[in-house]
């Protein structure tokens, strides 16, 4: 995708991903780039700038616990699936940091995404990420696209009976910058803009 193309993807129906915090410095302070000690980026670029109103993400939390499931006349127990906390923000800007940030990012993402306000017991959940990489970008954003499986396996419904589910992988492309992150649902990294922002999501720190 094209710079503009993709943040107008994440500003249309995505939303801002949230603050990085303090001692995160900007992609231009990491490669040296700063002119006149000025490391800001223009309002239209910033992330933060394409979005109106609190950044938000899915969040609860939720322990494991043990559960009885009977399957006819055996009962067993089971162990529930409990959320994870999202990852603190990256230390740097180079690639490798947000790379594992993102990656970080998206495994708490959607664990809370299937278990938040979910009336099930979550019994089963996989994560599994088969290609992540950052996209050519010119700029103070740093572009990152996943490809993985994740989410619920297996669970216990209201009436006690159990379910299991087969994961297909999905595409995800990311935008940080020093002012937070934006979440994008997408077929693949060559996919339109277009098609990105009617499946655009909102994520936050």
């Amino acid at each position: 995708m094209r710079r503009r193309s993709l943040l107008a993807a994440l500003g249309t129906t995505a939303a801002l991903a949230g603050c990085l915090g303090e001692g995160a410095r900007s992609p231009a302070a990491e490669n040296g780039n700063e002119e006149n000690g000025n490391e800001s980026t223009p309002d239209e670029d910033r992330i933060r700038d394409r979005f109106d109103g609190e950044p938000t993400r899915p969040e609860c939390e939720q322990d494991s616990e043990t559960i009885t499931v009977e399957r006819g006349d055996e009962t067993q127990e089971k162990e529930t699936v409990g959320t994870i906390p999202y990852p603190d923000a990256p230390s740097s800007f180079s690639d490798e940091d947000v790379l594992e940030y993102v990656e970080s990012f998206e495994a708490a993402y959607v664990r809370h995404d299937a278990l938040c306000g979910s009336s099930d017991d979550i019994i089963g959940f996989a994560y599994n990420v088969e290609e992540r990489n950052t996209l050519d970008w010119d700029g103070e954003t740093t572009v990152v696209y996943l490809y993985y499986a994740g989410g619920a396996t297996g669970g216990v419904d209201e009436d006690g009976n159990e379910w299991a589910a087969d994961l297909g992988f999905r595409g995800i492309v990311y935008g940080v910058d020093e002012t937070g992150a934006a979440r994008v649902d997408v077929d693949g990294p060559e996919e339109s803009p277009r098609r990105a922002s009617r499946s655009a999501t909102r994520a936050t720190r």
